[in-house]
């Protein structure tokens, strides 16, 4: 071997891969927690009420969250969010008609050489205007579902972290095996 270098595909290199019948990514609870006979020790159970505390307040966060998901998803049958789709709609139409005076412009220029008429000038203008109030209102239309998202998101992280929890005090509630072999001498 070379200086600092390893070989991966030689036989000098060692690798361990853990104990059997080891979990990987759960940690055994440390002994403090624990009497000589397996039972919770007051470190041990204070330990347990605060993770259950946590457990509580993070599923109360969680059915939280998910009643403001449903009232941000029934914003679309809301009065408010039918409004805003009939505006929608009619300015979606008004830019489906303009299209057409944009549209000869565009091909005057590319094919004639030539600049576009007041009309069309005004038209294009018009096309513009209307663009950015079309995109005004789809913000404000999605604004609702995209909290919904973030929402969704930060519930799937609490519920991540009530699962954890949940498997940490069932870690702890198990009573630990009394050892019973002796030193040899």
């Amino acid at each position: 071997m070379t200086d600092g270098f390893i070989d991966f595909f030689s036989d000098e290199y060692l690798e361990h891969h853990g104990v059997k019948g080891m979990r990987w990514g759960v940690r055994r609870p440390p002994k403090s927690y624990y009497n000589s006979d397996g039972s919770l020790s007051k470190k041990g159970q204070r330990r347990v009420t605060r993770l259950n505390k946590k457990l509580s307040s993070t599923n109360a966060a969680i059915s939280k969250n998910q009643a403001k998901i449903q009232e941000l998803h029934s914003y679309k049958n809301t009065k408010k969010a039918q409004k805003l789709d009939i505006k929608l709609k009619k300015k979606e139409i008004k830019r489906a008609k303009l299209d057409k005076k944009v549209n000869q412009a565009r091909m005057n220029r590319e094919l004639y050489d030539v600049g576009p008429t007041r009309r069309q000038q005004k038209a294009m203008k018009k096309a513009y205007k209307l663009d950015n109030s079309i995109s005004k209102l789809k913000r404000k239309q999605n604004k609702a579902l995209l909290k919904a998202d973030k929402l969704e998101y930060k519930t799937a992280k609490k519920q991540e972290r009530a699962r954890r929890l949940s498997e940490e005090l069932k870690i702890l509630n198990t009573p630990r095996p009394i050892n019973t072999k002796t030193k040899r001498r």
